[in-house]
């Protein structure tokens, strides 16, 4: 375990996540967000389940549990074990961190009575932005076990401006962007015509949108750039 102190713009993280119970955490990568929303839930004396990409479970959440919470139980699931004992969930579920990827939150959803956790974590949301994807609902399903949300992304926006909106509905459901996904992209982007007989449709982002989206998503979003 490392003993080191956190940065001024971690400690400034963690306690937005203290006071923000469903929060958008969009600091660039190399600003310490996994330690960060790690210690925001050991100082509640909370638990959760963290999503995230398969390539990371343990390489980035599963190592910064061990090198900075000395004596903190997690656990990475592992399909394997799954498939051959269903008394796996339970102990899987009585670590105070449980770590799965995206494809797993439909399983983690079939046992959800036995959840103990307070807190969802999702590790790259943008993972999220296709409202229609089956792993997009089934985490939007799970989502609405927890009082306690935090996304994380280091590049929320990559494409459009719609790419947040999905997200942001399983934050808050639809509170800040609205409940109808094509109602938002009308507010936000205009039509454009594509094709040698403008029979395609393409839906650009309107000049002003990403400032109007960033204002209604302020209150619950915290962003450091690292320099």
């Amino acid at each position: 375990m490392i003993n080191s102190p956190l940065y001024q713009h971690q400690q400034e993280t963690v306690d937005f996540l203290k006071r923000t119970p469903r929060a958008f955490v969009t600091s660039t990568p190399g600003c310490g967000k996994t330690r960060s929303t790690l210690q925001s839930i050991v100082d509640r004396q909370d638990s959760a389940v963290i999503i995230c990409p398969k390539s990371i479970m343990q390489a980035a959440w599963g190592n910064d549990i061990e090198k900075f919470f000395s004596g903190i139980s997690y656990a990475v699931l592992d399909r394997k074990k799954y498939n051959k004992s269903h008394e796996y969930i339970d102990e899987l579920f009585s670590h105070q961190f449980v770590i799965i990827n995206p494809e797993a939150a439909k399983l983690v959803l079939q046992h959800k009575q036995k959840l103990r956790h307070g807190t969802l974590v999702i590790d790259e949301f943008t993972s999220i932005k296709n409202k229609d994807a089956q792993r997009s609902k089934h985490i939007e399903k799970l989502a609405q076990e927890f009082n306690h949300r935090i996304l994380l992304s280091g590049t929320p926006i990559a494409n459009s401006i719609t790419d947040i909106w999905h997200p942001a509905y399983v934050l808050d459901g639809g509170q800040r962007l609205g409940a109808n996904f094509f109602s938002f992209r009308n507010s936000v982007c205009q039509p454009v015509e594509r094709g040698k007989y403008q029979k395609f449709v393409e839906w650009q982002d309107i000049p002003e949108a990403h400032d109007v989206v960033g204002d209604l998503l302020r209150d619950i979003t915290i962003r450091h750039e690292l320099e």
